[in-house]
């Protein structure tokens, strides 16, 4: 596998948000990883006032913005996280919302279940 550029891929996904590609306003790429993989590594961009609804975090994930801001909310809690910062979602349903254009490195770790105990 060769290195990958995140620079060059944010602003690639950020010109397709910005041009409708898909759902307005958002793109996303995964760029390690995948379905059948415990851990992921996706890039999302999103164009201001975009977001991801509420959804659940299937594992352990954090976020670190490469262009802008972002607000992850959860409950009654909102971190807004910016350019250069990253940030550990918590284990709870949660929503991303765009303050400016915005392209983020998503990484998650899909829980394992627990051992079943021997009898």
């Amino acid at each position: 596998m060769e290195p990958v550029s995140l620079s060059a891929q944010a602003e690639s996904l950020l010109e397709r948000a910005r041009a409708g590609e898909g759902t307005a306003g958002r793109a996303a790429h995964t760029v390690v990883g995948g379905r059948t993989t415990e851990m992921t590594h996706a890039m999302v961009a999103l164009t201001a006032s975009h977001k991801l609804e509420e959804h659940e975090n299937p594992g352990e994930a954090t976020v670190q913005v490469l262009i802008g801001r972002i607000l992850v909310k959860s409950g009654d809690e909102s971190v807004k996280v910016e350019q250069g910062e990253l940030f550990a979602i918590a284990q709870a349903r949660h929503s991303v919302e765009a303050i400016d254009d915005s392209v983020f490195l998503l990484t998650s770790v899909k829980l394992r279940s627990a051992p079943r105990p021997t009898a």
